[in-house]
């Protein structure tokens, strides 16, 4: 990722291709489902495999996903908050490079489980895992708005929930940039306020899915503006390091100490998480290539997130239609899972999101000069042009 004059923060890619990793680890579970759409009874998280090294994920692999709305918060902030606000790239500009970003990959994933699942249906009268895969979700995953409160529970390709309300961050994060004053304190003062108030009120007006996604978000946007401001104050950067990981260290001791009482809070996705990914960014400004050689892998996070569903739901279709029995425990099962997950991923990325970028970009968005390679380190300015930046914009 790169900001205005800034290199590419690889850490915070490598990061992101982390918590995509423990996503696959958490959604293993799905091998263990029911038709009816909940685990077996005799389930046992410990008998999943090489439970003794990957406990942890297993267990508490949905907090992952505050590391990615708080990364999502981080990168919006970095890449589009001045921009949208001194007016270079409008709302039009905005959602095209969102839409282009997001969409081909989810309705070609959502495609792909609307079959499976009718096929699955068809053979028994069940769906697979996820049991809400009527006409009426269809088009809230179609249009993006599968889990802003109006679904009845999880649909389809499940685990877009979190895509879905990306969109509704984003919305709120271009009200924000457009609207803000471009003081960084004010701005600051205002991200540090809706996030308080997504905390205190949220639910109340939104989902809890919803409200704490924002908290994330926010908390991830006053990181960046404390990085930036951080980067033109060097003298200062020691100690907004030393201070935000005192902060990050003692938030998350009191988050594990006080477990059963707080672990509903979003502590790790307001403090503990914000205050490692700035600090990841201050460090790269030391180590400007730290990182970069497992960066690549950020590249694949949101390909990885829309494919894993559906290979998870073609092996169980399977082994449904084929009276086939496998054994999920064994740790050549994970394997295999993970290596056709991240496999797929790859090729999922660069056959066929990079392409339909590529081309609705273009088309939708504005002519770049086509001599400009897509995966060049394209310095800072063209990604408002409609470039992708390796993956990132």
């Amino acid at each position: 990722m790169a900001g205005p004059n800034e290199q590419r923060i690889y850490s915070l890619d490598v990061l992101r291709g982390c918590a995509a990793l423990i996503t696959l680890l958490w959604h293993y579970q799905h091998f263990f489902y029911m038709n009816e759409g909940h685990l077996a009874a005799n389930f046992k998280v410990d008998s999943q495999p090489l439970y003794s090294i990957f406990s942890l994920f297993y267990l508490h692999g949905h907090r992952r996903v505050d590391v990615f709305f708080v990364l999502s918060g981080f990168i919006m902030f970095d890449v589009y908050l001045r921009r949208i606000g001194s007016g270079e790239v409008g709302l039009r500009k905005f959602s095209l490079l969102r839409v282009s970003r997001l969409y081909p990959l989810h309705l070609l994933t959502l495609a792909l489980v609307a079959v499976m699942q009718s096929v699955s249906y068809a053979a028994d009268a069940h769906h697979i895992v996820y049991q809400f895969n009527d006409l009426k979700h269809f088009l809230l995953q179609l249009c993006m708005a599968s889990d802003w409160g109006f679904q009845s529970g999880f649909s389809f390709n499940g685990p877009v929930w979190s895509v879905s309300v990306e969109v509704l961050l984003y919305a709120s994060f271009f009200a924000f940039a457009a609207l803000s004053p471009a003081d960084v304190w004010i701005r600051a003062v205002l991200a540090c306020s809706i996030a308080l108030a997504c905390y205190a009120f949220g639910a109340q007006f939104l989902s809890d899915m919803v409200a704490h996604a924002l908290v994330c978000f926010y908390c991830g946007g006053l990181a960046c503006l404390a990085y930036q401001w951080l980067r033109t104050n060097a003298a200062a950067m020691p100690f907004g390091a030393g201070l935000a990981g005192l902060v990050g260290v003692l938030s998350l001791a009191y988050y594990v100490r006080n477990f059963a009482a707080v672990s509903e809070a979003p502590i790790l996705g307001a403090i503990v998480f914000p205050c490692f990914v700035l600090n990841l960014a201050l460090l790269q400004t030391q180590l400007p290539s730290m990182g970069r050689t497992l960066g690549q892998f950020g590249d694949v996070t949101y390909a990885l997130l829309l494919v894993h569903f559906p290979i998870q739901l073609a092996v169980l279709l399977y082994c449904k239609v084929e009276h086939v029995v496998i054994d999920f425990t064994a740790p050549l099962a994970l394997v295999g899972f993970a290596a056709v997950s991240i496999a797929t991923a790859f090729a999922a990325h660069y056959l066929f999101e990079l392409p339909c970028q590529r081309w609705l970009r273009s088309s939708l968005v504005t002519q770049a000069p086509r001599s400009v390679p897509v995966h060049t380190e394209i310095p800072a300015g063209v990604i408002d042009e409609g470039w992708l930046v390796r993956g990132r914009a």
